[in-house]
């Protein structure tokens, strides 16, 4: 399993600020399993034919069973077994409008750049 983990040095000082948000961004975006099978809803046949690792799985199922809890309903955990149980995503893109990560950064750059001297262009 070591050759999934990719450990790097991010320090604070960094010359290269872009690179780094650029790394973080892109783990912390990836799906919960490498082939996207929890890309989309789950039914209950979906459960049967995961596939896996065994601790994601298990965290779908536990999600899945404590959504059919009557008391839990409120929460909708099996609406979201798909994530865990957590209800939506630290990020959303709107579908009809899409950006990169880069395009973001550099605008931000430039608005900070712009409130630090108005005479920047």
């Amino acid at each position: 399993m070591d050759e999934q983990i990719d450990v790097r040095r991010v320090a604070l000082d960094s010359t290269m600020p872009g690179a780094v948000a650029a790394y973080i961004a892109k783990y912390a975006t990836k799906s919960t399993d490498a082939f996207g099978r929890l890309d989309h809803r789950l039914h209950e046949s979906d459960l049967v034919a995961l596939d896996l690792r065994p601790h994601v799985e298990r965290l779908v199922t536990t999600a899945w069973d404590l959504g059919g809890r009557p008391e839990l309903d409120h929460l909708k955990l099996r609406h979201w077994a798909h994530t865990l149980g957590f209800r939506g995503n630290w990020l959303t893109k709107s579908r009809h409008y899409s950006t990169t990560f880069g395009a973001l950064r550099s605008a931000r750059s430039e608005w900070t750049a712009k409130r630090r001297d108005p005479a920047v262009v």
